[in-house]
C-alpha cells in the first residue's frame, strides 16, 4: 500500500528522528521511501543558511519534488515541513488522495509537552 506521511511539528521536536527510524525499516523491508523537507534546500555545503527570501520559491520546489515522488509511485513519501496550519499541507494530502495514497498525518509535541502528557506526537488518517 502505498502511504503519505504528513510529518507536522516545531524544530526539534523529532520529525528527523521519526524519518531515521522509520528509514531502517523501510530499506529492512526493501520498500521505497521519499523525503521532501524545504529545510534541505537551505543547507549549503554541510551548513544551515537561512535565507528568507527564498522560502517561497523553495516550498514551490519541495511541493513539486513531493508531487513528483507520488506520480512515481514510490511507496512511501514524506512532507518533512512544520506543516503547522492546513493550507501548508492540503496540497500533499489532495495529490496523494488523487492518486491512491494512504495518508497520515503525524503531529509531533516538543518534549516539554511529553513531560505534561505523556505523548510525544499523534496521528490522524485523511
Amino acid at each position: 500500500m502505498a502511504v503519505v506521511i504528513i510529518n507536522r511539528g516545531i524544530p526539534g521536536s523529532g520529525k528527523s528522528s521519526f524519518i531515521r527510524a522509520l528509514s531502517e525499516v523501510v530499506n529492512f523491508r526493501g520498500m521505497s521511501l521519499s523525503v521532501h523537507s524545504t529545510d534541505d534546500k537551505f543547507m549549503v555545503n554541510g551548513e544551515y543558511k537561512w535565507d528568507g527570501s527564498l522560502l517561497k520559491q523553495y516550498h514551490l520546489e519541495t511541493f513539486n519534488e513531493f508531487s513528483n515522488s507520488v506520480l512515481s509511485n514510490i511507496d512511501i513519501v514524506i512532507s518533512d515541513n512544520t506543516n503547522i496550519k492546513p493550507y501548508e499541507y492540503n496540497k500533499c494530502i489532495e495529490v496523494a488522495k488523487k492518486n491512491n495514497y494512504k495518508v497520515i498525518a503525524v503531529t509531533f509535541y516538543p518534549d516539554t509537552i511529553e513531560k505534561t502528557c505523556g505523548e510525544k506526537y499523534s496521528f490522524c488518517e485523511y
